[in-house]
């Protein structure tokens, strides 16, 4: 069934950025060579889609206290999509075409 009345927030990211609660259920436009720092802080049910608009990388940062638990890799790039959610306290996967840093 198709669900109506909701919509998803889309933010865009011009350059360097820690991300907030703002952020949750977002589909984020990355369209700038950028790092994104990711707090420990955010909601337990954080969840966002980042997508690298054109020919630019972003890396993820951990933050302090802030984990990544996926070892595939920090660095989105040209035209490529992650999801980043919150696993733990602590701990963030990212998901995704994601490359070594």
């Amino acid at each position: 069934a198709l669900v109506t009345g909701l919509t998803q927030p889309i933010k865009t990211i011009t350059s360097n950025t820690t991300i907030d609660n703002t952020y949750h259920n977002a589909i984020v436009r990355v369209t700038a060579t950028c790092t994104i720092t990711v707090p420990s802080t955010l909601r337990a049910d954080f969840n966002a889609v980042f997508e690298a608009i054109g020919n630019i990388s972003a890396t993820f940062l951990e933050d302090t206290n802030t984990v990544f638990s996926a070892p595939f890799g920090k660095l989105l790039k040209d035209n490529s999509m992650c999801n980043l959610y919150k696993y733990n306290a602590t701990t963030y996967r990212l998901n995704g075409g994601l490359l070594p840093v």
